[in-house]
C-alpha cells in the first residue's frame, strides 16, 4: 500500500511541475517592425536582456519597460510621444506569440502562433 501511495504522490508532484513550469516561463514572440524586419524575442523577467548586435540564432531575451534605459540592450518600450510600441527603437506593427506544446504519444513538438492585439499586450505588460 505504502508504494502505491508514494507512486500517486510523485506522479502529482510530476503534474503539479509541469503546470507551474507552464505558468512561469518566459513568453516567446515573433515581432514584425515597421522596417520590415521580424525578430523573435523572449521577454525576460529579470534584469537581463541580449545586446543588439546579438549575433545568436535564438530568441533574443528582451526586458519591457515603460521607457528607454539602455541604447546597447534588446528592449520593449512604450513611445508616447507618438504612440507607438517600439523594439530597439524601430515601431512594433505585429506581435504573434509562439507557443510550444508537447505530443505525449510521439515525444514532437508542435508550435502554434497566435496574433496578440498590441492593445492587449500593453495592458498585460502594464505600459
Amino acid at each position: 500500500m505504502i508504494n502505491l501511495t508514494e507512486i500517486a504522490i510523485t506522479f502529482l508532484i510530476v503534474m503539479l511541475g509541469n503546470k507551474i513550469q507552464d505558468n512561469y516561463k518566459p513568453d516567446q514572440l515573433e515581432i514584425h517592425l515597421s522596417n520590415g524586419r521580424i525578430s523573435y524575442v523572449s521577454i525576460n523577467k529579470g534584469n537581463y536582456s541580449c545586446p543588439k548586435n546579438c549575433g545568436a540564432k535564438h530568441y533574443h531575451k528582451t526586458s519591457v519597460s515603460k521607457q528607454v534605459f539602455s541604447e546597447t540592450n534588446y528592449q520593449i518600450y512604450y513611445d508616447i510621444s507618438n504612440s507607438y510600441l517600439k523594439l530597439n527603437n524601430s515601431d512594433i506593427i505585429d506581435i504573434y506569440e509562439i507557443k510550444t506544446k508537447k505530443i505525449k504519444k510521439s515525444k514532437k513538438v508542435s508550435t502554434k502562433r497566435e496574433k496578440l492585439e498590441i492593445a492587449y499586450f500593453i495592458s498585460r505588460f502594464d505600459l
